[in-house]
């Protein structure tokens, strides 16, 4: 066996295991939004601010007369969700992210939707 013939007999093993993954991904896309739904669910109801509404990313929120900027919202995920639901902010002054949690949050308030 040559080193072409062992890389054209890998590639058309390699274009079927394609195929195959082509397949199951399409197959597993509903389940996968299902359960990313399920999750924006659960950080809406815990990412809230003192007012008992929803901060969603996009929003600029206020905490002692400092505005943030809301530029992404997760909770980690090893194995199963741990259950830490939290924000990720900009502000005008500093670029630097910070992270707020959800039991910080209910000292803020939303200021632009």
């Amino acid at each position: 066996m040559t080193i072409e013939k062992l890389n054209e007999d890998v590639q058309k093993v390699l274009d079927e295991m394609s195929i195959i993954e082509e397949r199951h991904s399409k197959e597993l896309s509903p389940f996968d939004k299902k359960i990313s739904d399920l999750n924006e669910t659960f950080m809406d109801s815990k990412l809230v601010d003192k007012n008992g509404n929803t901060i969603s990313v996009g929003m600029t929120i206020s905490h002692n007369n400092i505005e943030y900027k809301v530029i992404r919202r997760f909770q980690q995920c090893l194995f199963q969700f741990l259950g830490n639901p939290r924000v990720v902010c900009t502000t005008e002054k500093k670029k630097k992210p910070v992270e707020y949690w959800a039991h910080h949050l209910i000292e803020f308030e939303i200021v632009n939707k």
